[in-house]
């Protein structure tokens, strides 16, 4: 348990850091924050499933962060980046799944 705050703190460090993946992912972000707000407030759900996926990629991480008996700060630092580039995908497929299927740019 006292590891998941330096992960938690890394994950954010990751995502506001422009220097590794530039202003691309904080878009990303973004995108995803925008898409589920929206979804919120259409109350249209049966299709955030798409972003269970990305999220136990995730978690599926952090557990392993969390049990390794290894020295975790070094692991973290030095496999997160690799582990982000298989996420980006599948959060870039759930994102423009999520708005296709909000209809957000239809002319009818």
């Amino acid at each position: 348990i006292m590891r998941i705050k330096p992960i938690l703190f890394h994950y954010l460090d990751t995502l506001y850091n422009t220097s590794v993946f530039g202003m691309g992912l904080m878009l990303l972000f973004i995108a995803i924050v925008v898409t589920v707000t929206i979804s919120v407030m259409k109350r249209t759900w049966q299709h955030l499933w798409a972003y269970s996926i990305p999220l136990m990629l995730l978690l599926s991480y952090t557990g392993v962060y969390l049990i390794t008996p290894l020295n975790f700060s070094l692991q973290l630092t030095s496999s997160f980046e690799r582990l982000l580039l298989q996420l980006i995908p599948a959060l870039i497929l759930a994102t423009g799944y999520v708005l296709r299927r909000l209809n957000l740019f239809s002319t009818a």
